[in-house]
């Protein structure tokens, strides 16, 4: 992989399930590949894809440095959440379906580690492992293009025939 690698809200796989609530990551690429890499954190393996120029993560965010029950938030501190999950026992939340299925939940804070957006750096890392980032709306502006711009983006069937298709690609 080369270049630099985006954050973004969710990964293209997650526009079928809870769009805008997922953390994954994108790299700014020119050759179409897929792969795999390691979290040096927690030592995940994540999947990535290559879609039209840019190289996204094919799966969900799942890095989890502690766990919060739904009910508690904040617009100051990080919180993470586990779908389906009420504890506060990160390896008790890392053994359920939905971190499985879902990954990590992020709120603001969390997602931009502290970092402020309203900085004026292009590159924030957020949650991203080391090497990513957290997309620009010029970046997230670039996927919606090739996904058909905003009159298709938005629509289920068509981006769901287009992840399939890219999804078949890394198999």
């Amino acid at each position: 992989m080369s270049g630099w690698n985006y954050v973004k809200i969710f990964s293209p796989a997650a526009l079928l399930a809870w769009p805008l609530l997922f953390f994954s990551c994108m790299e700014q690429t020119v050759n179409p590949a897929s792969g795999k890499f390691i979290d040096k954190r927690d030592k995940h393996e994540y999947q990535w894809v290559t879609i039209g120029t840019q190289t996204w993560m094919a799966e969900n965010l799942a890095w989890l440095p502690a766990v919060s029950p739904p009910a508690m938030g904040s617009d100051t501190e990080p919180f993470y959440y586990v779908f389906g999950y009420d504890g506060t026992d990160v390896n008790a939340a890392r053994r359920t379906n939905g971190f499985s299925s879902y990954g990590v939940f992020y709120n603001w804070v969390a997602a931009m580690n502290l970092a402020d957006s309203s900085s004026g750096q292009s590159e924030i890392r957020g949650v991203c492992p080391e090497g990513w980032h957290m997309p620009t709306d010029e970046e997230w502006d670039v996927l919606v293009d090739f996904l058909g711009g905003d009159a298709i983006a938005g629509k289920k069937n068509e981006i769901h025939k287009k992840l399939e298709n890219i999804r078949r690609y890394f198999r």
